[in-house]
């Protein structure tokens, strides 16, 4: 079964081209607003990995977060934090309250809510996001664990679409990797909530 859409929303400046927003409902509740040029708005299957979608729920009037999914052409481009003030903004005009997120598995995901202000729930799993030799919006982050819980059963990789990160062994990382001051770091596999 497909998402419905429910209505059309204000179009979105993201980097240099404007894109339609429509806010759909998958048949399970989530909500999802796509983000599509007028080209990709002709052939949109909200099922595809392809489009950029930030998904949440909505409870009465609490708004919760879930996550982000872009398109390679628009990673590194900031577009995250542009799509999520976006959401806050449309979320604030609808007069609901924005109350957080939940479980945040992707490490660049966690960057983008830090940056935003969020702050984590918890700091069981912190990861150190490791630079890359090259700007590749297809790569998917190698990080090294700081803080991991012993329980590792809680620790989700990856979904349908791919892996979230690489983890890679400490080892590894002081051979391969040059030295960043100060680190990048995050918080996984946690809720992340507004200041």
């Amino acid at each position: 079964m497909k998402d419905v859409l429910l209505e059309a929303l204000s179009p979105a400046d993201i980097g240099d081209d404007t894109y339609n927003v429509g806010r759909y409902q998958n048949p399970d509740g989530r909500l999802h607003l796509i983000f599509t040029t007028e080209a990709q708005k002709r052939e949109i299957d909200t099922r595809k990995f392809s489009f950029t979608r930030l998904t949440y729920r909505q409870f009465g009037d609490s708004v919760l977060f879930l996550g982000l999914r872009l398109p390679l052409e628009l990673r590194g481009r900031k577009a995250g934090s542009t799509i999520f003030r976006y959401f806050r903004d449309m979320v604030g005009e609808d007069g609901n309250d924005f109350i957080g997120t939940g479980l945040i598995h992707k490490p660049l995901v966690a960057l983008m809510l830090q940056n935003e202000g969020l702050v984590p729930e918890s700091n069981e799993c912190v990861v150190e996001i490791l630079p890359q030799s090259g700007f590749d919006p297809s790569a998917v982050p190698d990080v090294q664990y700081l803080n991991r819980p012993t329980d590792t059963s809680c620790l989700i990789l990856g979904s349908e679409s791919g892996n979230f990160y690489n983890a890679i062994d400490p080892e590894i990382v002081l051979q391969k990797y040059p030295l960043v001051i100060p680190p990048v770091t995050v918080a996984i596999h946690t809720r992340y909530t507004p200041t």
